[in-house]
């Protein structure tokens, strides 16, 4: 069961794994389609952290369950969204895609995507 009661999105240690494999899929895959030629890459964990203190997602989120790291909740929630079929990793992907290429060059560019991406699942959530 994903949804507590008073619709709490429960966020375990489970779904971080998951999300974190699918976050590795949907940045690899968005690089790949970018630059042409296929490319494996694996989001760092502080590149998450950032993401979820830049949006404030503890504070946003009624999150119930384990006590989660600012990566595994970020993981977790991608996770979530993904199974319940709110996004879909062609969503997600294409989202990655517009993040990178609108993105300043440089280290951060894969944070500023993951932002970008979060922002878009926070109102996918909100629309549900």
């Amino acid at each position: 069961m994903l949804r507590g009661s008073n619709d709490e999105i429960l966020l375990t240690k489970g779904l971080a794994r998951l999300g974190d494999s699918l976050i590795n899929f949907i940045y690899s895959a968005a690089l790949s389609l970018e630059l042409g030629k296929p490319i494996g890459i694996r989001v760092k964990n502080e590149v998450l952290s950032k993401a979820c203190k830049t949006l404030k997602l503890r504070e946003r989120l009624k999150v119930k369950g384990e006590e989660l790291s600012n990566g595994d909740l970020v993981e977790s929630l991608l996770a979530f969204v993904w199974l319940k079929g709110i996004l879909t990793s062609e969503d997600m992907i294409r989202i990655a895609r517009k993040g990178l290429r609108s993105s300043p060059k440089g280290d951060e560019n894969v944070l500023y995507s993951v932002v970008l991406l979060l922002k878009e699942v926070m109102r996918a959530l909100l629309e549900i």
